[in-house]
């Protein structure tokens, strides 16, 4: 009877332990993919936004170099262009997309080096 009462315990307690750790992964996987990965995407933009790598290919600045000695009339910015836009966001994707990539790779390494040896130690505990 007392070692029925103290399995049941047992088993809530491992119940609970499991519940705590499930509920623990569902939030860093919520938080990783609505939280972080929208910033990093919101930051890679903003970088390449900033860059004068995608405008300068589409032509956006185009009067930039041609007054080097006198000082350039301040113009308000121009809006970006539509192309140049989504130019930026596919890039944007890319760019945060190869990080997640490298990121689960990585990961996977790790994991892959880290169950054999619990594998190894599980069995060789069983048997001795």
């Amino acid at each position: 009877s007392n070692a029925t009462v103290a399995r049941i315990k047992s088993s809530l307690c491992r119940l609970r332990a499991n519940a705590l750790w499930v509920a623990y992964i569902a939030y860093r996987g919520y938080r990783g993919f609505f939280v972080i990965l929208p910033a990093v995407f919101r930051e890679v933009f903003r970088q390449l936004e900033e860059s004068d790598l995608v405008v300068d290919v589409y032509g956006d600045d185009d009067d930039d170099d041609d007054d080097e000695g006198e000082a350039a009339p301040t113009e308000p910015k121009r809006p970006m262009r539509l192309r140049t836009r989504v130019t930026i966001s596919m890039l944007s994707t890319m760019l945060t997309l190869s990080y997640v990539v490298s990121g689960a790779l990585r990961v996977l390494g790790e994991s892959s080096l880290v169950v054999p040896s619990c594998v190894q130690i599980w069995r060789g505990s069983r048997t001795g």
